[in-house]
């Protein structure tokens, strides 16, 4: 009568180590595919939420639907907006402007404009105005303080509502240019409207 064997054998242990890495091996597969999809979806979503920014042609905190709602019939096939990015002009000095034309291949005479200057400091920001020939009228509850006017320009045949909007060392222009002859505003509808999508601004 043979004697029993204690234990495994080498072939017994093979087998368990075989099993015991291609188990390992099979996790490692399922827990890294899992995380390439968590990663991927989530690399997607942030990618659809930039792209949605980016659509929304939200310009100093205000989306293109809003100005578009705002501005009314007139702005019914509203492009845009061409948006230069924050520019450096000098001194520390930095500007940043967004326009909206009214109609596909419109120039800015026919067009809805944002224009911010953003001065380094309150001697920059006075030096920019002292040549600003245009007044206009105040306007009560915007910013440190604000204005409004309605002129022609002659050049570009064309007649500007602007509301200038001061806040701290920025300054504002909400602005619609039209030619004279294709107005759609006049003088007081231009203000209220400018007045509202200011308000609806990030200043």
């Amino acid at each position: 009568m043979s004697k029993k064997q204690s234990g495994f054998t080498a072939i017994e242990v093979i087998i368990v180590i075989a099993v015991i890495g291609v188990i390992g091996i099979v996790g490692w597969l399922v827990i890294g595919r899992k995380s390439t999809k968590n990663t991927s979806t989530t690399d997607t979503k942030q990618v659809a939420k930039e792209d949605n920014k980016k659509d929304s042609g939200s310009c100093f905190g205000v989306s293109k639907e809003t100005i578009k709602t705002l501005l009314g019939t007139p702005a019914a096939n509203l492009q845009g907006p061409s948006d230069t990015g924050v520019v450096d002009i000098s001194k520390g000095d930095k500007a940043q402007t967004c326009v909206y034309p009214f109609a596909a291949g419109a120039t800015v005479t026919n067009s809805f404009t944002i224009d911010r200057g953003t001065y380094a400091n309150q001697a920059n920001l006075d030096a920019s105005q002292k040549y600003s020939i245009t007044e206009g009228s105040s306007v009560e509850g915007l910013g440190d303080s604000a204005s409004y006017a309605a002129t022609d320009a002659a050049i570009s045949n064309s007649r500007d509502f602007v509301l200038t909007v001061r806040q701290d060392l920025k300054i504002y222009k909400f602005s619609i240019s039209q030619p004279q002859d294709a107005l759609t505003y006049n003088d007081a509808s231009a203000q209220r409207i400018l007045i509202q999508i200011a308000q609806a601004a990030t200043l």
